[in-house]
């Protein structure tokens, strides 16, 4: 896992959220050959995201080797716990995003 810490966190407004969170651009790498494994896993049993990290956006890459997605928590900790679900298909990168 790499969290990358580009510019000091300003929580600003949550699209779900009444209190303010943290959003985070997360880029996923996919593994050669995991995109059917990858959506497989992902329709079976969904994004298993731990309590607490919220899913907001996300966007794929026309060549389908690359996803990104916007997040927010106010535990970047859960990160660790997610990316472990997933590790064996993806690898990551997390960046903070000043509001």
């Amino acid at each position: 896992m790499k969290i990358c810490q580009m510019l000091r966190p300003d929580p600003g407004r949550s699209l779900r959220h009444k209190e303010a969170m943290q959003q985070y651009m997360v880029i996923e790498y996919f593994k050669r050959g995991c995109y059917e494994a990858i959506y497989d896993r992902f329709n079976r049993q969904g994004r298993l995201l731990p309590e607490g990290l919220g899913y907001l956006n996300s966007w794929v890459s026309r060549d389908k080797n690359v996803c990104f997605q916007l997040m927010e928590t106010d535990h970047v900790e859960l990160f660790a716990e997610w990316f472990k679900r997933w590790s064996d298909l993806i690898s990551f990168e997390v960046y903070p995003i000043d509001q």
